[in-house]
Formats: structure tokens, C-alpha cells, sequence
């Protein structure tokens, strides 16, 4: 069984109750900027920075929106780097007309640089979620008065 993190965040009732009257659109868009930006200070930039790849495939790790959640952000290589799959979790021996084709050795490296990273993103979070939002919103209250 997972072992529960529990954190608090800094500021949150007082954004909250500001987020409150805004529309579900407003919101959405709101913590969306904020989880993106989690995502890249915290995740996309240091994985960059340590990843042991070429320039072109660390290029294609991106935050992108995720579909199945308005607010959420994913992280990590798209489609164009797919075979980052197979150089970080390996292959098995391959096997073609009886001859070995080899296997790939795993470097397993994504997963554990994401579990060490979640501490860090939990502090990011609970020390600047109040001053991001402060600055998300009146981001947006500029665009609206123009």
C-alpha cells in the first residue's frame, strides 16, 4: 500500500475564496497555469538538465494538458520519442529465425528522478501557491480589462 503525503499550502484559503468568484472556465484555467508551471520548474527543467540523452530526444519532453482532466498537466517524452520507453525500461532478449537479436539493458532513470522529485514539488507548492496565483490573477485581470 502507497504511503500517504500529507502538506498544507500557504495562502490557499484566501485564493480559494478569490477563485470562488470566478466561472468554472476561470478556475480551471487558473490552477491548469499553476500546475504547468509546477510541472516545468520542478520536473521538465531539472529532468532536462540530469537526463543522460541527446539534445533532440530531451527536446521532445514536454508539459502537455491532459485530456481526461481540465486542471491536470502530464509530463514526458511525446510521440515522436517513443523509444525512450525502451531505452529507460529495456527490452527482452530478441529472438528472429532462431538468431539473437539482442536485448536492451534498462538505464531506468525517469522513474526514479520522478519519485525524488515529489518532495520538492510539494514544497514549491506549499510555499508559492499563493504568490503564483497572485500573479496568475492579475494576469488574467489584465487581458480581461484590455
Amino acid at each position: 500500500m502507497a504511503d500517504s503525503i500529507t502538506f498544507e499550502l500557504d495562502g490557499v484559503r484566501e485564493f480559494n475564496d478569490a477563485l470562488k468568484n470566478l466561472d468554472a472556465k476561470m478556475q480551471a484555467s487558473l490552477l491548469k497555469a499553476f500546475n504547468r508551471k509546477i510541472a516545468t520548474v520542478e520536473y521538465l527543467k531539472p529532468l532536462k538538465a540530469s537526463m543522460p540523452y541527446s539534445s533532440r530526444t530531451k527536446k521532445e519532453f514536454k508539459v502537455e494538458g491532459n485530456r481526461d482532466d481540465k486542471t491536470g498537466v502530464i509530463v514526458g517524452p511525446t510521440k515522436k520519442a517513443f523509444y525512450v520507453r525502451f531505452l529507460d525500461k529495456g527490452t527482452k532478449e530478441r529472438q528472429f529465425d532462431g538468431a539473437s537479436r539482442g536485448q536492451i539493458t534498462a538505464r531506468n532513470f525517469i522513474e526514479p528522478f520522478a519519485d525524488d522529485r515529489i518532495p520538492k514539488i510539494i514544497k514549491y507548492a506549499s510555499t508559492e501557491y499563493g504568490n503564483e496565483m497572485d500573479r496568475l490573477l492579475k494576469a488574467k485581470l489584465k487581458r480581461l480589462k484590455k
